[in-house]
């Protein structure tokens, strides 16, 4: 699922040894950088316990991105539910990618999602990411 962060800074939590994937660890730390990050279900699910997220949520500061199911009946909307990014259209997918900027999520991205408007998007940020540091220098 994808998860936006709308802090200044990283956003840092422990998830436990069971989902992080280390033997010999207590536990490890997903952090979270401004903007939209992709979590693991299960890593959601242990970071929601946490009571302050929900105030997060309700702050805007946490965002999830969803989509709504298509209509259950013809009296009430769908549910809300988290989306992948190959589950967006390729317009919000881009949208999404803009303001991605952990170059790892965006690799994966490249390399799993085919089509044009998204890996073109996918690589115009990644290009962005990587040349930041030499636009300011030559500025």
């Amino acid at each position: 699922m994808i998860i936006k962060w709308n802090g200044l800074g990283p956003l840092s939590f422990t998830i436990p040894k069971a989902l992080s994937g280390k033997v010999n660890s207590a536990g490890s730390v997903k952090v979270l950088l401004p903007g939209h990050n992709e979590v693991d279900d299960k890593v959601w699910a242990s970071i929601k316990k946490n009571p302050i997220i929900d105030k997060m949520i309700d702050e805007k500061k946490l965002e999830l991105v969803t989509t709504e199911t298509p209509k259950a009946s013809k009296t009430g909307p769908g549910e809300e539910v988290a989306v992948e990014l190959s589950g967006m259209n390729a317009k919000m997918a881009a949208e999404v990618v803009a303001e991605t900027y952990d170059l790892k999520t965006l690799n994966k991205w490249l390399e799993s999602d085919s089509r044009r408007k998204v890996v073109t998007a996918v690589e115009k940020q990644i290009k962005r990411i990587k040349t930041y540091g030499e636009e300011k220098e030559s500025a």
